[in-house]
């Protein structure tokens, strides 16, 4: 068997302050300090120290870190996180998520909301719960809470009070308890404390000693205060009930259809609006539904006449006095022609046929009072019939049946063309 000769380890020993330049491999004691380094004589000549549990050794010394990570306590903040900035590792960044596509938590069901208890804590709930950070609670009977934001909580709401640390009296008497809030006038951040839904029997707190400024939330749950669950279908829509926010599957808005779905209240009352708009008097709108005028209703329009759309064998103007006839279902109007359709409407209050599809739909006017080109004079009470050319004219003799436009309702004092107000469809 052979016998491997080994050298014996080369080492020096002394003050940190005396250590020399060592040998390669060689190792130095720091005696004072009761640090160890190993002598480099290669590339950059330098003593390496070594980590042992006496070492002050920063990571940017250590092979393989990149960049250097520089923790400074002074400049930290709650919640702020290490980021590498390219070069470095800094303090001062904070977690962004992003958009919320692209966050998967685990847990919860489908619907619930994602709460915090004040204190880091986080937890699935059902919709429905409104939680409010709490800034201050007074010492005193009864307590008055302030909260970080205002929130218009009504008179006697139910809560529950959690998250509130390190308070003594106040943690122990308040955290996971039920309580109802009274209404501070003129302030939504200020709301006393109450032992009961009739607002008689203050929370005492005035024996708590002092609050912890900014702990503790106040959680109310609107699914338990309404009976039933807010949002509890797609689309559902939310109001406030009085005791905050409700909601009701039964009645829905549909975003995606502009729908408005009420049902199962045969005596909806509407008095919610005195106005039903599609927003501009050009956009068009739609009502579904068989709909009755209730006794002592009236549904008033702007405009004078009742129309009907025909399909016409060209554009024609308002005024224009038209027959049936032509390519399609009306043309211009002949000499006292008995085969009158009407004359074209200007400002039609109502308008039936709205389904008619044609390259060239005209309304003309049925029943009411409309503006009718007519040539020459024309005294009130005059009945008009065509006079060709789209015109009407005065009536001369006994008119045959079918050829009277109507009566007008306003003179006219010359020969020429012109508009006069008729009331058509009286003979």
């Amino acid at each position: 068997m052979s016998i491997i000769q080994i050298s014996k380890i080369q080492q020096r020993a002394g003050d940190l302050v005396d250590l020399p330049q060592l040998d390669e491999a060689e190792f130095g004691f720091a005696t004072d300090e009761r640090r160890l380094f190993i002598g480099k004589t290669t590339g950059n000549i330098e003593n390496i120290e070594v980590l042992t549990a006496y070492s002050e050794i920063s990571f940017d010394q250590i092979e393989g870190v990149n960049g250097n990570i520089s923790i400074d306590s002074s400049t930290l903040a709650n919640g702020q996180v290490l980021v590498y900035d390219g070069n470095n590792w800094v303090n001062g960044g904070f977690v962004n998520l992003g958009n919320v596509t692209n966050v998967s938590i685990e847990g919860g069901a489908i619907g619930y909301v994602l709460t915090t208890d004040g204190s880091g804590g986080l937890s699935w709930s059902p919709k429905g719960i409104v939680a409010q950070n709490i800034e201050t609670i007074s010492a005193a009977n009864p307590g008055r809470i302030t909260l970080s934001q205002p929130y218009p909580f009504a008179q006697g709401v139910e809560v529950t009070i959690n998250g509130i640390t390190g308070a003594g009296g106040f943690a122990t008497n308040l955290n996971g308890n039920v309580f109802f809030l009274k209404t501070v006038p003129g302030n939504l951040q200020l709301y006393d404390l109450y032992t009961d839904s009739g607002l008689v029997s203050g929370k005492n707190t005035s024996g708590y000693g002092a609050y912890p400024t900014d702990t503790g939330v106040v959680i109310f749950n609107t699914v338990t205060a309404n009976g039933g669950l807010v949002a509890g279908t797609t689309y559902s829509v939310q109001y406030n009930s009085g005791t905050d926010f409700a909601g009701d599957s039964n009645f829905t808005w549909n975003y995606n259809t502009n729908q408005l779905t009420i049902v199962g209240n045969a005596n909806l009352q509407t008095t919610v609006t005195t106005a039903i708009t599609t927003g501009g008097n050009t956009t068009a709108g739609t009502i579904t539904g068989n709909w009755t005028l209730t006794s002592g209703s009236r549904l008033t329009a702007t405009y004078a006449d009742l129309a009907e759309y025909y399909s016409a064998d060209k554009a024609y103007l308002p005024g224009t006095v038209l027959e049936f006839g032509g390519e399609k279902e009306v043309t211009i109007a002949g000499i006292e022609t008995n085969k009158l359709a009407g004359v074209v409407s200007t400002n039609p209050s109502y308008v039936m046929n709205g389904d008619l599809r044609t390259q060239f739909p005209v309304i003309l006017a049925l029943v009411g009072r409309i503006p009718v080109n007519v040539i020459g004079k024309v005294s009130k009470g005059d009945m008009l019939v065509s006079a060709g050319n789209g015109l009407a004219k005065v009536v001369t003799g006994t008119p045959k049946i079918g050829t009277v436009i109507g009566k007008a309702i306003e003179n006219k004092v010359d020969d020429g063309e012109g508009f006069v107000e008729v009331m058509i469809g009286k003979l």
